[in-house]
C-alpha cells in the first residue's frame, strides 16, 4: 500500500477534488510527493499551491523528461531511514 511506496506521484489537473487527500497522505506517511501537470501551460491553482507549500517534500513536474529526472533525483536523495 501507500505506506510502502517510495514516492507518491499524482497526475494534476485544475479543480481536482481529491488533491488535498493526496497531499495529506504524503504528509501522514512522510513520503515525497511529485505532482505531474502533463503540459507546460498547466499550473497549480492558488489554493493547491498553498497546500503544497505547507509540505516540504514535494516537486512539480510539467514535462515527461523532467518527471523521470525528478523521480530518480528524489529516490536517490530522500532519506528513507528516518
Amino acid at each position: 500500500m501507500i505506506e510502502n511506496a517510495g514516492i507518491i506521484i499524482v497526475g494534476y489537473h485544475p479543480g481536482m477534488p481529491y488533491f488535498n487527500d493526496m497531499v495529506n497522505l504524503a504528509r501522514t506517511y512522510q513520503k515525497p510527493l511529485l505532482v505531474y501537470t502533463f503540459e507546460p501551460n498547466v499550473r497549480l491553482d492558488g489554493k493547491h499551491m498553498k497546500i503544497m507549500s505547507e509540505y516540504k517534500w514535494y516537486a512539480i513536474s510539467s514535462m515527461p523528461l523532467r518527471l523521470v529526472s525528478d523521480v530518480f533525483s528524489i529516490m536517490a536523495s530522500f532519506n528513507y531511514d528516518r
